[in-house]
């Protein structure tokens, strides 16, 4: 999105029959579904499933799904160009870090990692797979993703107006 608005493409979206949010949501959707195709398809062959939890992984990979959401919104929301673009996904790589570290801390203390968007759906699924109640995580996950997606939107929204 940022090569195109580089590309002023969005600005000849403005004159054009079909609408900025439409054309928006479009690329947002597609990212989200390609994103769930993405995680279904390499947790089996991972190995991951041998205890039977392929169909269980749906919800995380829905809220791991909306992580693609959060990324694209950061984009929007908060870079202008390409080379604003690329140093904000340099510095994204930290959410990616988030779950990581989670995994080795073992005390109550890693929920303070929830900060990051990409905890939750990792912590969900550890859960899951080692059989212990993982649904307040989807349910914490899901709310916060929501709510961070909605301040995004927001702001998103006002920098499309000025362009």
């Amino acid at each position: 999105m940022l090569d195109e608005r580089d590309d002023q493409v969005i600005m000849a979206l403005r004159i054009s029959p079909v609408p900025i949010k439409k054309y928006i949501g479009y690329r947002v959707v597609l990212a989200f579904a390609l994103n769930i195709a993405y995680i279904l398809a390499f947790i089996p062959l991972s190995g991951l499933t041998a205890r039977s939890i392929t169909i269980q992984v749906l919800p995380a990979a829905v809220l791991a799904g909306l992580f693609s959401i959060i990324v694209l919104s950061l984009m929007g929301a908060f870079a202008s160009n390409k080379v604003k673009g690329l140093a904000l996904m340099k510095a994204m790589g930290i959410l990616m870090l988030g779950p990581l570290a989670a995994y080795f801390i073992e005390s109550k203390w890693q929920i303070l990692l929830g900060v990051l968007p990409s905890y939750w759906p990792a912590k969900a699924f550890w859960l899951m797979y080692e059989g212990q109640p993982y649904l307040l995580y989807l349910l914490a996950g899901f709310i916060y993703k929501i709510l961070l997606l909605y301040w995004l939107y927001r702001k998103f929204q006002i920098k499309l107006a000025r362009i």
